[in-house]
């Protein structure tokens, strides 16, 4: 990511046509942003953040946004990422607190929701496009609802 350029907030709600074509926007996301904030709340709810044993955790993302157009996605987009999440959640034997930590690459693409239709993506989870593999999500009418996506890369990695 060229830290020059880092973006510090990008709205949970994005529509795919502020991405310039063929180009890439990287962002650097943490609690400051709301939705990502609401995104940690959600991590602790079982947390009695009274316990002696809590401390305050983190939500860092950083990831770029890549908008394409080409056969046979059409106008897509690409997101790379990373997720780091330090928290405090209960042991489901004890009900201890315990430390939690996530660390992990995501890759996330959204095509187009009347290609999910299509005979090729109707059971497809994911997608080859640029060398890897992306997660797949639709996006209507160029509307991405980004805070969905990190929220299922999250819960996926969670323990």
């Amino acid at each position: 990511m060229n830290q020059n350029n880092l973006q510090k907030t990008v709205s949970a709600n994005l529509n795919i046509s502020q991405i310039p074509l063929d180009s890439s926007i990287d962002y650097e996301l943490d609690e400051k942003t709301p939705w990502i904030k609401d995104l940690y709340d959600e991590l602790e709810e079982q947390t009695d953040r009274e316990d002696k044993e809590y401390s305050k955790g983190n939500l860092n993302i950083d990831f770029s946004l890549k908008r394409r157009s080409e056969k046979p996605f059409g106008d897509h987009l690409l997101i790379k990422g990373h997720i780091e999440v330090d928290y405090f959640y209960p042991c489901v034997r004890c009900l201890k607190l315990t430390q939690q930590k996530i660390s992990e690459d995501f890759n996330c693409s959204f095509l187009h929701s009347h290609m999910e239709s299509m005979p090729e993506f109707e059971e497809a989870d994911d997608i080859f496009t640029e060398g890897e593999e992306f997660d797949l999500y639709f996006h209507n009418k160029g509307k991405v609802n980004l805070a969905e996506a990190i929220h299922e890369q999250i819960y996926i990695h969670a323990d």
